[in-house]
């Protein structure tokens, strides 16, 4: 069996558990008023800004009320994972649809994608 085959299987499997998880334990994966077949997708990216000093989180303060209205209107995410603790990693993942380990942004460098 060769390795391709090893990971479609086990990506396959992953997919079918997150896809089953949710309704196995009965919880929600969107809200159930929100339905968009044509929807756009914003990504809104900003460095060094900790979700729990934003409104829209929690924090008592006014720190972010732009952020805040636009989330009251729209699906707000309250669990993200990162891919990297650091920022050049994290958007080069993003941007790229690759873990750091493949796309090479893993420490201090001036390295580009394409290099």
């Amino acid at each position: 069996m060769g390795q391709t085959s090893v990971f479609l299987k086990f990506f396959i499997a992953v997919l079918l558990f997150s896809s089953l998880f949710p309704w196995f334990y009965g919880l929600q994966t969107a809200r159930d008023d929100y339905r968009c077949l044509n929807c756009s997708v914003i990504l809104i990216v900003v460095d060094t800004l900790r979700a729990d000093h934003m409104g829209c989180y929690g924090y008592e303060r006014e720190t972010t009320p732009f952020i805040d209205a636009f989330a009251r209107e729209n699906i707000l995410f309250e669990y993200a994972v990162a891919p990297a603790p650091w920022t050049p990693p994290s958007l080069a993942s993003i941007f790229s649809g690759m873990y750091p380990t493949a796309h090479g942004t893993t420490a201090y460098s001036k390295k580009s994608l394409q290099e």
